[in-house]
């Protein structure tokens, strides 16, 4: 980013603006940590011949770098210049360059410190699917819209069938690599349907939030992923149940052999849509469901 008085050809967000290191002394100076900062000036006569051409080519007289530096590597530099006639960097300028960096490195190691805080708000920390905060907000606003202007809701959840039983026989461990598994079934699927949020709402339990689409559209989605999910390893696939504020559709014939289960739990339930009428005060629920 470029700010001040810009030389002929210089933008404020240059788009392919490049310094390659090794073509400036100071500039590698600074990448292999050897110094804070330091100014250069075309009276000097031992200055940098790179940095000379560059100041020769800014039509500038002096010029002072400072390294931003973030957790022990440097994540940028200031590079400041002034034209001839203005009063030449001095170790005063350098001090006040460092502790300028200083204050943009803490901003910007502020700033990543938020976004992770986001990440572990709206991400599941298992699968890296939505979390359940995420979920919940998307939900608010698809409601809100539907009450607005009678936009489409389309709901799908999701079980991950034996995970108890995969948790009591191979551990956590196991039961926890069977759920990544399912929220990558889950993603692929979801990528398949525009606009549509998955998530973990806890435990063994997904959902997926799909605007705008017609509910047979999701049906025949989440039939393909029920047939993928019977190759789940240790489970009896997915458990899927998909409601729609518009479309009723009748059920879905996903029953599938599942090998190592006894035979009363041998096909995975039946997935069924079904209309989703208003309430009598006329709002939908809120949150999810929970168990």
């Amino acid at each position: 980013m470029n700010d001040g008085d810009l030389a002929p050809g210089e933008v404020p967000l240059p788009e392919d603006e490049v310094y390659p290191i090794a073509e400036y002394y100071g500039l590698a100076l600074l990448d292999e940590g050897e110094h804070e900062g330091s100014y250069s000036n075309l009276d000097d006569p031992n200055i940098d011949p790179a940095e000379a051409r560059l100041l020769n080519r800014l039509g500038k007289q002096c010029s002072l770098e400072v390294p931003i530096n973030l957790d022990g590597h440097i994540w940028g530099i200031i590079y400041a210049t002034r034209a001839r006639g203005e009063d030449a960097f001095t170790d005063r300028d350098l001090d006040f360059a460092r502790s300028v960096a200083a204050q943009v490195a803490a901003g910007i190691a502020q700033g990543a410190h938020t976004r992770r805080l986001q990440e572990l708000a709206w991400l599941d920390p298992l699968t890296g699917l939505a979390s359940r905060r995420a979920l919940d907000e998307r939900l608010d606003t698809l409601v809100d819209e539907h009450v607005a202007r009678n936009r489409a809701i389309t709901v799908v959840i999701c079980d991950v069938n034996g995970l108890k039983r995969v948790n009591d026989e191979h551990g956590h461990e196991a039961g926890d690599h069977l759920l990544r598994q399912a929220a990558e079934m889950i993603s692929v699927i979801a990528g398949e349907l525009p606009g549509c949020l998955a998530g973990r709402l806890g435990g063994d339990e997904f959902c997926l939030l799909v605007p705008d689409l017609p509910a047979e559209q999701v049906v025949d989605a989440v039939r393909r992923l029920v047939e993928l999910a019977t190759s789940l390893p240790g489970a009896a696939g997915l458990a899927c149940g998909v409601a729609s504020t518009h479309d009723q559709v009748g059920g879905i014939d996903t029953t599938v052999t599942c090998s190592g289960w006894p035979t009363r739990r041998s096909t995975a339930p039946n997935a069924r849509v079904s209309r989703c009428p208003l309430s009598p005060a006329g709002r939908y629920p809120r949150r999810l469901p929970r168990r």
